[in-house]
């Protein structure tokens, strides 16, 4: 989050009113051109979820890096992700490790 201005960028940090809708959170992260993005693994589940039910599916043409932290992440939801967006590269920063 602090890194961002360094490298010429900017955080987006986004309401908890938009987290608790992921169709939006995903038209979000087109219109604000994401590059990073930084999610719990069970919130990574929901938004698949939601734009699966509703086809609702974000381009993401911007984004380079998905980080997973605060919870373990699972395979299959790693493989989930990586259907959707195989271009993608998924960051595990999640504990010591």
């Amino acid at each position: 989050m602090f890194a961002a201005p360094f490298m010429a960028g900017r955080t987006v940090i986004a309401s908890q009113q938009l987290q608790l809708d992921p169709v939006q959170f995903g038209q979000r992260i087109d219109a604000e051109g994401v590059t990073v993005l930084q999610v719990v693994p069970s919130y990574l589940d929901a938004m698949l979820d939601a734009w699966e039910h509703h086809q609702a599916e974000p381009s993401l043409e911007l984004l380079k890096y998905l980080s997973v932290t605060g919870e373990a992440c699972l395979p299959k939801q790693v493989n989930r992700w990586l259907t959707l967006r195989p271009q993608v590269l998924v960051v595990n920063a999640y504990g010591p490790t």
